[in-house]
């Protein structure tokens, strides 16, 4: 009976701490009517676009193609997303997504260049680029953070498309699960001590 209830405690033991290790979703982005919403104009009404070139494979966050209306040849725009890392610790923020552009563009996290798009080329648009800051980015900063898509069509038809989240560790938690390996011992070592004397007896 001891035994079952030493292995019991242990199992939530560690679920606990593998638990609160888990990063946490804090901001799903993506432009579009369809899309996950969060990533917005700078100046401008923002329109659902399509063409036969675009990439029109499914993202997640859902997201599809827009453009500014009214505006088309050699325009410049800029697209925002802005999520709050306050409470969380920064050193865990991951940032990860996709995007494409009609013509050309840059992507920013806190004006650090993430992913650049400078030639007008099929490429940007007839599949979807990956952009990314891992943990431990210097790009992060604490409190707001501000990604920043810079977009310019240069003749014919402009379009955009990105999707992206956020997640982080709570400050909290990060605390708790930086020494999980001695925890995990300093718990686990005299339950299996114990497990082990009363099975001898």
């Amino acid at each position: 009976m001891k035994l079952k209830f030493l292995q019991s405690l242990f199992t939530v033991v560690l679920f606990s701490v593998s638990f609160m290790s888990n990063a946490t979703l804090i901001l799903q982005g993506g432009t579009g009517s369809t899309g996950a919403g969060n990533i917005v104009l700078d100046s401008g009404t923002v329109i659902d676009v399509s063409h036969s070139a675009y990439y029109n494979g499914a993202t997640s966050p859902a997201s599809s193609w827009v453009w500014a209306s009214g505006v088309d040849q050699n325009a410049d725009l800029s697209f925002t997303f802005t999520f709050s890392l306050h409470g969380f610790d920064i050193s865990t923020a991951s940032l990860s997504g996709l995007w494409g552009v009609d013509n050309v563009g840059s992507v920013y996290l806190n004006n650090t260049l993430l992913s650049d798009l400078p030639n007008v080329v099929t490429g940007n648009f007839n599949v979807l680029t990956a952009f990314n800051a891992g943990p431990g980015s210097s790009a992060f900063i604490a409190g707001t953070n501000t990604l920043t898509f810079d977009v310019g069509n240069r003749g014919g038809p402009g379009a955009f498309r990105a999707s992206v989240e956020v997640s982080a560790q709570q400050s909290n938690a990060a605390q708790i699960s930086e020494p999980n390996a001695l925890i995990l011992f300093m718990l686990g070592l005299p339950m299996v001590l114990v497990a082990r004397r009363i099975r001898n007896k």
